[in-house]
């Protein structure tokens, strides 16, 4: 997508989604009815894989490049990687998967060109809902981990909050200073979710509506074809491998209520996707600048020969 430093990057149509969304969120609760129930635990969970996962697969395109049997294997092997975390140290893998959603989900405030802030952004968001949630935290942490001692990670972010949101504060009125006020009313948004709402219901509405939608915007085709294609030939087909995983891990990781399987199968889904989503582009870019230092052609980076 090209713009100019006066482009926004988020337009007022897309910010109307989780802004409606997250009011019409508010309003339910403010009725009274539940939103922290196994019903609603459900429905966000399924809600963060239908919404959210769509932007991940297109990774696809990056696999299907270069080299892409070692890409595939790099992708794969990182997933692997995370999955065998899990598996032996859950609450290690939750401090990763923690300081990976810092470190990605900043990504969504570029336009600031201030790293600080972008990152206090997406702390601010991953705090919040230790203010007013924190043994909904505490429950969530100890299901996803499957241990008791994860809940202590929900007092650290308790501890983080007031920080996390005062940095987050600044990085709204600078999002507005620079033009960006829809991106700046989507984050509100979010940021107000996720302090009022139950943790999984505000990261449903931050993850499906902002979070995705804008990196789906920002790698996307122009052209109503070719936008179909990546639909058919990547979206879909991987957002459906996501959801059959994220149905595996919840045979492979049963609790005692399904809500809490719900919860535990749908973030470590998105734990184990997002490790290569970060990861691989990453490694894969290094790899480009070193490949002349290392004296030509490296599995992850050949050129195609003629």
């Amino acid at each position: 997508m090209t713009r100019t430093a006066s482009t926004p990057v988020y337009s007022a149509a897309s910010a109307a989604a989780p802004v409606l969304a997250t009011g019409a969120a508010l309003a339910v609760l403010a009725l009274g009815l539940p939103l922290a129930g196994p019903a609603a635990t459900l429905g966000a969970c399924a809600a963060i894989l239908l919404f959210g996962l769509p932007h991940g697969a297109l990774d696809l395109r990056l696999l299907t490049q270069k080299a892409p049997v070692a890409r595939l294997a790099l992708y794969l092997g990182l997933a692997t990687a995370m999955l065998l975390v899990w598996r032996a140290a859950p609450v290690m893998a939750l401090v990763l998967f923690l300081v990976m959603a810092v470190v990605h989900f900043a990504e969504d405030w570029a336009a600031l060109d201030e790293p600080f802030l972008a990152h206090g952004l997406a702390g601010g968001l991953l705090a919040a809902p230790g203010l007013l949630h924190l043994d909904e935290l505490h429950g969530l942490f100890a299901a996803l981990a499957g241990e008791a001692e994860a809940a202590l990670l929900g007092d650290a972010l308790r501890l983080a909050a007031p920080v996390g949101l005062a940095l987050a504060l600044v990085g709204l009125a600078a999002l507005v200073r620079r033009g960006e006020q829809a991106l700046a009313a989507a984050t509100g948004a979010a940021l107000t979710g996720l302090v009022v709402l139950p943790p999984a219901v505000g990261f449903a509405l931050y993850f499906g509506l902002l979070h995705s939608p804008l990196h789906l915007a920002a790698e996307m085709p122009g052209e109503a074809a070719a936008r179909r294609r990546v639909w058919m030939g990547a979206i879909l087909p991987m957002t459906g491998l996501s959801l059959l995983i994220a149905l595996a891990l919840a045979r492979l990781e049963t609790r005692p209520t399904v809500g809490e399987t719900a919860i535990a199968a749908t973030f470590m889904v998105l734990s184990i996707l997002t490790t290569p989503h970060m990861l691989a582009p990453r490694l894969i870019a290094r790899l480009e600048v070193l490949r002349p230092k290392l004296g030509g052609d490296t599995p992850l980076v050949r050129r195609t020969r003629r």
